[in-house]
């Protein structure tokens, strides 16, 4: 059965490319400087729809305080590295863009 696949699979594997990016070709007009950036507002939007903007707003600044109570309480142990400044690119909440 595989046999019969591999004779019938496509030969022609060379990709027809209609364009592509680079710095000689792109950033030259202020419209596709702004169309480089729509990823970070994307992120943004994100966080304006779950309802709590604020997370990204005050969450890393030193205005914060965050109740520590080991039975959880108040403290959002979700977000303690967004708090204690340490946010990698897998972060749940900024991670995205």
């Amino acid at each position: 059965m595989s046999s019969v696949l591999l004779m019938l699979s496509c030969t022609d594997l060379e990709e027809e490319t209609f364009g592509s990016l680079s710095p000689d070709n792109f950033y030259n007009t202020e419209e596709e400087a702004l169309a480089s950036v729509v990823g970070i507002y994307q992120q943004l939007s994100y966080v304006q729809s779950i309802g709590d903007p604020w997370r990204i707003a005050e969450f890393g600044t030193d205005e914060f305080i965050v109740p520590g109570r080991a039975s959880g309480g108040w403290f959002d142990q979700n977000n303690i590295d967004i708090i204690k400044h340490q946010v990698e690119a897998t972060n749940a909440t900024t991670g995205r863009a």
